[in-house]
């Protein structure tokens, strides 16, 4: 499997769609698509949706802003973007009222809408409750089922060997997943063994939604068929977790994108078995753009433990954990004083937030991850971090942000004060100044104007 360089991270299913419209039609032609899509869309977009789903007319404009609340109308506009971004609807012009007359302005009940005939057909057959044949079916083997808590478990354990391998290489995933991590940028080759990059440390602050989902990203970039991987990961959201399910309903190459979809943790296979298999959590809730908005409420994150951080004022830290992986994105922007059984002690200084910012770090990304992994005792305050601690970590990041670093050229030992301040006069005037200290008469310009000077210096200042 080859993967193309530069997947954005960050990038949920849905923002990905809407930059790939020309696969929409085709995947418009499964239903559990077209409700994932559905599902996934804002309140006013899915009202529209509705009403028109039954309408074998098209629709007015006009008619579609009687159907708005008047606090709702300034999100019209965008949600008929979205709506345009997604294919989910077809725009024409009446010419029987417009007459296409030149210089005609094309008003709103001229402009007409429908929603896209493919998608129409499938949600509907959906909404009705027909028997869906794409469906897949549950083996209903009580003997073979997996407990919730077992799947968690696992899920916890696939995923953070992938994480444990980029913070300090320990074991190795397979060769797939490490091709995943150097597409997206996580880590790079360093002779003989992948190192981790900037972006790498900044994937490991990131909730695990959208962890996955950026290399997940990268592995349909690679895929032949994507129109049948993105159908599977669809319909994997309708299942059940702790159930087991045949994988008689599905296609070869579909079966193929389980077996890799195993080593993230989305899926879980009895050993010895390939014919039956059970989705985890990570499953379910993969294709919603939103799980990443609600991960902090749910169980969709693997983690150890869903809070287990406390911050004080006084930039103490406390972690109720053992986890090794934890304990090592901590000592990313937290010095460590104690460790004990279950629990360890740090503190937020000014040297370990600069120590994570030299590695790409950002504040904010400090802050979102103290608060995503707070104590439940923690996320009954408002802010859930102290602004004191979050204020400082953020002025900590402002002074390093003022100093900019330019590279130049420097000279020094002018003959006398005319010919340096001459110098220093010309190297303004083309727009090629840095910085200079007149007691000293040393001049800095940068590395792109240091020819011109130097020329400057040979012709006009005398030694």
């Amino acid at each position: 499997m080859e993967v193309e360089e530069g997947v954005k991270l960050g990038e949920s299913v849905i923002d990905y769609l809407m930059k790939n419209a020309q696969v929409m039609q085709s995947l418009y032609q499964d239903p559990w698509t077209c409700q994932a899509i559905f599902r996934d869309l804002p309140p006013l977009a899915k009202q529209y949706v509705v009403r028109m789903l039954f309408l074998n007319a098209k629709v007015s404009i006009a008619n579609l802003l009687q159907w708005t609340k008047a606090e709702e109308l300034v999100h019209h506009k965008n949600t008929l973007e979205r709506l345009r971004a997604l294919a989910l609807i077809q725009e024409s012009i009446n010419n029987v009222n417009n007459n296409n007359s030149t210089g005609t302005r094309i008003v709103d009940r001229d402009r007409l809408i429908q929603l896209n005939p493919e998608f129409q057909n499938q949600f509907r057959r959906s909404v009705v409750g027909e028997d869906l044949s794409s469906s897949l079916q549950s083996t209903n083997d009580n003997e073979s089922l997996k407990s919730e808590e077992d799947l968690e478990i696992y899920s916890q354990s696939c995923w953070e060997t992938i994480l444990r391998y980029i913070l300090n290489n320990s074991k190795e995933p397979s060769p797939k997943i490490k091709q995943l991590l150097i597409s997206t940028r996580l880590m790079k080759k360093e002779g003989n063994k992948l190192d981790i990059t900037n972006e790498g440390f900044q994937f490991l602050l990131r909730d695990t939604y959208t962890q996955i989902w950026s290399l997940l990203l990268a592995y349909l970039q690679g895929l032949q068929n994507k129109q049948e991987a993105l159908s599977l990961l669809f319909r994997l959201s309708f299942l059940k977790v702790g159930r087991e399910y045949s994988t008689s309903e599905l296609s070869p190459y579909q079966q193929e994108i389980l077996q890799d979809l195993k080593e993230f943790g989305i899926i879980y296979f009895q050993k010895k078995r390939k014919d039956a298999f059970y989705p985890t959590r990570l499953a379910i809730t993969l294709s919603s753009s939103q799980s990443a908005q609600n991960n902090q409420n749910t169980k969709t994150h693997v983690s150890s433990s869903n809070g287990y951080i406390i911050i004080e004022q006084n930039y103490r830290l406390y972690a109720y954990t053992d986890s090794p992986l934890q304990i090592s994105i901590l000592e990313q922007f937290c010095k460590m004083r104690y460790q004990l059984p279950n629990m360890i002690m740090g503190v937020i200084s000014r040297e370990s937030v600069r120590k994570a910012l030299r590695s790409g770090i950002t504040a904010n990304q400090i802050i979102g991850y103290l608060r995503q992994h707070a104590h439940p005792e923690m996320q009954k305050n408002f802010p859930v971090v102290p602004e004191t601690v979050s204020d400082q970590i953020r002025l900590w990041e402002g002074e390093r942000n003022r100093v900019q670093y330019s590279e130049g050229t420097l000279y020094e030992a002018f003959p006398n004060t005319s010919a340096f301040q001459r110098t220093v006069n010309y190297s303004k005037d083309i727009g090629v100044y840095l910085w200079s200290h007149i007691e000293k008469e040393r001049l800095m310009v940068t590395k792109s104007g240091s020819q011109d000077v130097s020329e400057f210096i040979k012709k006009h200042v005398k030694t």
